[in-house]
């Protein structure tokens, strides 16, 4: 049965039903429901919902049209093509035609199995698969349904014929134009009233339907014995909250109508209701009816009761037209009203409320309801939200509005008994007194499992007389969920939770086939039965898109399966690798967990190698879960180049002949990768490439020599080249060799140096160019074996291949120059003269002039970099020039980091890369949370530290520069880093009091920008900042002082007793003895004593006094003694006249409070 519902409502009234169906529906297994309307049924029930259109408001609608739109837009069939018009002489689209269609039948949309037909576009798939479902329509072909295609008055006879059963009893074909294939339908319908063809003879079978002929059509069949033009009741409204007040539409002018002309019926039981005044409008269109009431007629006694069917007839000239009313019934937020089960597939809706209005909702008090076709309603949406709903006598959803102030869709973790936050950003939610908790995990058997927070006080669990503590919250304590509905009322509170676990890999779908999707790696899911989500939307398997990122489990929903497609993404290209993480969009993404597409669409684990290869194949797209964490990564592979890279000489190069005869060089070098060892054959090079300013000349094997146009001499003249004296015909550089000074090969050149070594030693060597048979064609460099910083050039370039193998050497000698200008980073940049770019390698050594420099003194920058902090280059640094005169690389000493300030903060995560360097940082520093760049920190760069010691949760003082914001230095010195358990704290007076390892206590005071940081969690990215007032006494924190030993801090970070020992000032050191380390004298003297000072307070101080006093030294005897503080151990020779002599190695292991150990030599026996 079809429903027209319209609604007018005065106010919000207190529910009253009578027909007992309220109840609570269990969940009940889904089934596609195929639902094909017939002529003997179809009937219109017009009630009190006013069509947000009608044909008054359309001006290209005349009267032959206006019943069929007004029908059609007050049924929600369809609407017009804009706001005044209805596009009545449009012609229709196949695709149009099926939602209308699919509407006007009241078809189930939303889970219909799929058509098949792939150009069906995504508004209308729901309707062409349930049709197609219902066997009302076919397509062109098996995969084509023909959307843009106009329909035809043919194909609109076969649809409306299956649709609704029509059949013909003559079976008398009039006209003369329509096919065999038609004949059936036409007939059926000319016989049913819906149409007398456009002539006596012609149907017009292969004409195109207009919009307005399609309404009419549906018109008729919706409406059996419809006479376009006749009178008829358009709608009843009620004017009041007790429906005393009527007001009657007509579709044409009345004239002359008296109450007795109106008789009100109950439709059920005959029950007449009279009528007291009517008044006509003055068009004649509508009247205004007033029934006889009761004194206390209101909306909890009304006259005419809600939901409840009743006929209305008006005499008219002599003939009646009737229509029905019904007045909705209503509920709402002050009854409590909430969706607590959908099912979509019987497209019912299931309501809480508080039948009794006593504030409270018994475990029956829900009521069901149909939700019709034609009503927009997301079943998935609606769950758990409050509503407020109007329903009809038969229990059919009418119209519906949510309540809710939030609803967030995000995966959350049970951290407290009365606790949850988000896993990503770690939003708490505060819990309102009614919050439920639903658990949908197969994992751990649940399926809709209900948690509350009974008897849970402000800080922890008090069951009270609840014995039964099953069901409450503090049982998830510790539990994360993937995927969660997270509803809030008005206040902000939460009250309904949803949570899910997903299971396997969630599948990235490359195609779709019937109801499965399929993965790049043949992965796949029949999503036939699941609930499919989007954006918190139940949507359609034609939803789904190429690329969509569905997660899913199979076992919830009583085993009918849940899928969520989400589609938090990061595209653009690799901006980074590291080892752990890699860098795109700016922000840092780690590894762990993730994979990748490869090449031959198989997933496979996302690592630094995937990454570079995926950095070079050009721009990904990141696939992330709702936790933030990084699932999936897609793009293309390609070769990680092997290009020249600058490096620098950190010892002398060493050339040497192997057992087998062949060539060696052994190069050791500082590069932007770190420190690099290379030992490789010279004839296993590709090519060498020697720079000048003026040309580059290019030794490759398998191309000629760089000769000029007469082959006379080299393309361009380079200090260490020398063409050989005589050249042999072919000049294909086939092989490249090393050779020592005084081999025969070398009587082709002249001009080679002079013998450098002593006789019988050779310190000279040559890399020859030679051809393919042999011959000498030129020597491309010269190789002194153990020569000295000073002697050659360090700089220079080095290609690898993806194994790391040397293919190349690029050597710069012939360009360097000193700098005899300051670079100035706010300025036009030249060097000499020549062009400074942006691109230009500064690279950084800080070592002793005239040395080979340690890989950590060597820091490689780029000029645009340096310019971002505010560094100048000043005078004296050696550059060097491409054969366009621009500056490729400088090389300066100890360049300074610019302008600095000290930020004191908590590291929430170290990107560190296969050098053991600090690349990156994420912190918590002036109260947010922020991505660093680091300058490559190692060594000298990390104060009283290395990058291994970095954790999450270490408070650090960073050097960053002012200009860029880079992190150019690393300090966790600790005199400025206080660790201990919180004895009192002050929020008025901003101090905290601490006691330290040893036992002492310690008041700091807080700065005025200081800040608080909870750092408890195991991951950094789920530290927080808080203030003083969040830190209690018992806690343990790390505090991070302004300056070395002050009173003042920047930072206290909340930590876990467990994280204590991580911190090097809590530990236990090592004793100082007699400034000797660990190793004592062998002797005491007599009467002399030896003091041990330990880091902190020494717990097991009294059996460490015991096992020295009960020592039996070869000679003499002593006595321990520890101070009050139990820090400092004092050993002393007694009084015998004698000294302590032992004659073995006493060691002594001490404990601190925290179960931590050190040990120390009382004597080392030399």
């Amino acid at each position: 049965m079809c429903y027209v519902s319209v609604l007018f409502i005065e106010k919000k009234f207190n529910f009253f039903y009578k027909t007992g169906r309220i109840y609570y529906m269990a969940y009940q297994p889904k089934s596609y429901r195929k639902f094909v309307a017939t002529a003997a049924t179809a009937t219109i029930v017009a009630s009190a919902l006013a069509p947000v259109a009608s044909a008054a408001t359309f001006t290209d609608v005349s009267d032959r049209y206006k019943e069929a739109v007004d029908y059609l837009v007050a049924q929600n069939i369809t609407q017009g093509t804009s706001a005044t018009q209805f596009g009545v002489s449009k012609q229709i689209k196949r695709v149009d035609a099926a939602v209308m269609l699919a509407k006007a039948l009241e078809l189930n949309t939303s889970t219909a199995p799929a058509s098949g037909f792939t150009d069906v576009p995504a508004r209308a798939e729901g309707a062409v698969n349930a049709l197609k479902a219902a066997g009302v329509i076919n397509g062109k072909t098996a995969t084509k349904f023909g959307s843009d295609d106009n329909l035809t008055r043919g194909e609109v006879a076969l649809i409306l014929a299956k649709a609704y059963s029509l059949k013909s009893e003559v079976k008398q074909l009039k006209f003369t134009d329509v096919a065999e294939r038609y004949e059936e339908a036409v007939i059926a319908l000319t016989e049913n009233g819906i149409t007398s063809g456009k002539t006596a003879t012609r149907f017009g079978t292969a004409d195109s339907i207009t919009r307005g002929e399609f309404a009419v059509f549906v018109y008729k069949v919706e409406n059996p014995g419809a006479v376009i033009g006749e009178l008829a009741i358009t709608s009843v409204t009620a004017l009041d909250a007790a429906n005393k007040n009527l007001r009657i539409t007509f579709n044409n002018k009345v004239t002359g109508l008296e109450a007795s002309d109106i008789v009100i019926t109950n439709t059920k039981s005959g029950a007449a209701f009279g009528v007291k005044e009517v008044n006509l409008a003055a068009d004649g269109k509508s009247a205004l009816v007033e029934l006889f009431a009761h004194d206390d007629a209101d909306r909890d006694n009304p006259v005419l009761e809600y939901a409840t069917d009743y006929t209305v007839s008006v005499n008219v000239d002599g003939k009646t037209v009737t229509t029905k009313f019904v007045r909705p019934a209503f509920l709402d937020e002050d009854q409590l009203a909430r969706v607590i089960d959908v099912d979509s597939e019987d497209r019912q809706v299931t309501i809480e409320f508080d039948a009794n209005n006593d504030g409270t909702i018994a475990a029956n008090e829900a009521i069901v309801l149909d939700v019709p076709t034609t009503l927009d309603f997301n079943f998935e949406e609606a769950l758990g939200q409050v509503v407020r709903v109007w329903f009809d006598g038969e229990e059919n959803l009418v119209k519906y509005e949510f309540d809710t102030e939030k609803v967030v869709y995000d995966a959350i973790k049970v951290t407290k008994a009365n606790e949850i936050e988000t896993v990503d950003e770690e939003e708490d939610f505060d819990l309102a007194s009614n919050f439920k908790f639903f658990v949908y995990d197969e994992i751990a058997g649940l399926d809709g499992e209900e948690y509350d927070r009974t008897n849970i006080s402000a800080n922890n669990l008090n069951p009270g007389s609840d014995s039964d503590t099953t069901d409450r919250l503090e049982n998830l304590v510790g539990q994360e969920f993937d995927y969660a509905k997270v509803i809030y009322n008005d206040k902000g509170d939460v009250e309904r939770v949803y949570a899910y676990n997903f299971q396997n890999s969630p599948i990235l779908v490359e195609s779709t086939k019937g109801n499965y999707i399929l993965d790049y790696d043949s992965a796949d899911v029949d999503l036939k039965d699941y609930t499919i989500v989007k954006d918190g939307k139940q949507i359609a398997f034609g939803d789904i898109k190429k690329d969509d990122l569905v997660f899913y489990n199979e076992d919830v929903n009583n085993g009918d399966g849940l899928a969520v497609v989400y589609n938090n993404t990061v595209k653009g290209k690799i901006d980074a690798v590291y080892a752990t993480s890699f860098r795109v969009a700016g922000k840092n993404f780690d590894y762990a967990g993730a994979q990748y597409i490869d090449e031959n669409g198989d997933r496979d684990t996302l690592d630094k190698s995937a990454a570079e290869e995926l950095q070079a194949g050009g721009d990904v797209t990141v696939y992330f879960n709702f936790k933030g964490d990084v699932v999936l990564a897609k793009g293309t592979e390609g070769q990680v180049a092997a290009n020249y890279k600058a490096a620098t000489l950190t010892s002398a190069v060493l050339p040497y002949v192997d057992s087998k005869g062949d060539g060696q060089l052994e190069i050791e070098l500082a590069t932007q990768a770190g420190e690099k060892l290379y030992d490789f054959a010279v004839d296993s090079l590709d090519e060498i490439i020697l720079q000048t300013p003026s040309d580059e000349l290019k030794f490759e094997t398998g191309d000629k020599l760089p000769l000029n146009a007469g082959n006379t001499a080299l393309k361009v003249s380079d200090s260490s080249a020398i063409l050989a004296t005589t050249l042999p015909s072919d000049l294909e550089v086939d092989e490249f060799r090393l050779v020592a000074e005084g081999a025969t090969d070398l009587a082709n050149f002249a001009g080679l140096p002079a013998t450098l070594n002593a006789p019988g030693v050779t310190n000279d060597y040559y890399i020859v160019a030679y051809n393919e048979a042999g011959d000498e064609l030129a020597v491309v460099k010269h190789i002194v074996k153990g020569a000295s910083a000073t002697s050659v050039e360090p700089l220079l370039e080095v290609s690898t291949d993806d194994n790391g193998k040397v293919t190349g050497l690029q050597f710069l000698d012939d360009t360097a120059a000193t700098l005899g200008n300051k670079i100035e980073f706010d300025k036009p940049a030249y060097a000499n003269g020549y062009r400074v770019e942006d691109s230009t390698i500064i690279v950084d050594v800080d070592a002793t002039t005239g040395a080979y420099p340690d890989t950590d003194d060597v820091k490689f920058t780029t000029w645009k970099d340096l310019k971002a902090k505010g560094t100048d280059i000043e005078s004296g640094a050696k550059f060097y020039i491409d054969e366009d005169g621009n500056v490729t690389h400088i090389v300066v000493n100890d360049l300074d980091a610019g302008q600095t300030t000290d930020k004191t903060a908590l590291i929430t995560r170290v990107d560190i890369n296969d050098d053991d360097e600090v690349v990156g940082l994420e912190v918590l520093v002036d109260g947010e949370r922020k991505e660093l760049t680091a300058e490559n920190l190692k060594g000298n760069d990390i104060v009283d530290a290395s990058a291994s010691d970095l954790f999450e949760g270490t408070v650090a003082v960073l050097e960053m520069n002012d200009t860029s914001g880079e992190v150019s230095k690393i300090t966790l010195a600790e005199n400025r880093t206080v660790v201990g358990k919180v004895t009192a704290v002050n929020v008025n007076s901003d101090e905290i009091t601490v006691q330290l390892a040893d036992g002492s206590s310690k008041v700091v005071e807080l700065n005025s920008g200081a800040e608080v940081y909870d750092a408890t969690d195991a991951d950094g990215k789920d530290f927080s900042v808080e203030g003083l007032g969040d830190v209690d006494v018992n806690e343990y924190v790390a505090i991070g002082l302004s300056a070395a030993n002050s009173r003042f801090a920047d930072v206290v970070a909340i930590i876990t007793a467990g994280d204590v020992a991580s911190y090097d000032v809590w530990a236990p050191k090592t004793a100082d003895v007699l400034g000797n380390g660990t190793n004592a004298t062998e002797t005491i003297a007599e009467g002399a004593s030896v003091t041990y000072t330990f880091s902190e307070s020494v717990a097991n101080h009294a059996a460490i006094v015991t096992a020295i006093n009960g020592l039996t030294p070869s000679q003499g005897a002593v006595t321990a003694s520890w101070n009050a503080a139990k820090t400092v151990l004092t050993v002393t020779d007694t009084t015998d006249l004698t000294a302590t002599v032992f004659n073995a190695d006493v060691t002594v292991t001490v404990t601190d409070a925290s179960a931590n150990t050190a040990s120390v030599k009382l004597v080392d026996v030399q």
